[in-house]
């Protein structure tokens, strides 16, 4: 989290992005509390949205759904895995 903060203090887009993302994963699916990592999703797609970024959207999008298989929601979790 010191990390994200740190990259958005300092205008490191790239930087913040790729902790948000990797907070998404690793909190939301990795540690089992796929309610925090849905908020790390909230803050990870809109910045690679913005940098336009396709590849992190995509990567974005599929640690999303994985965090939703962990939450149990299959249907929603299949839609953001395609």
């Amino acid at each position: 989290e010191q990390a994200y903060s740190l990259a958005l203090e300092h205008g490191h887009d790239v930087v913040a992005l790729g902790s948000a993302q990797q907070l998404l994963f690793v909190v939301g699916y990795r540690l089992a509390r796929p309610v925090e990592g849905l908020v790390w999703a909230d803050t990870a797609l809109p910045l690679a949205r913005y940098g336009g970024n396709e590849a992190e959207l995509a990567r974005g999008l599929n640690r999303l759904g994985s965090v939703l298989v962990r939450q149990g929601d299959l249907v929603q979790a299949e839609a953001h895995h395609r």
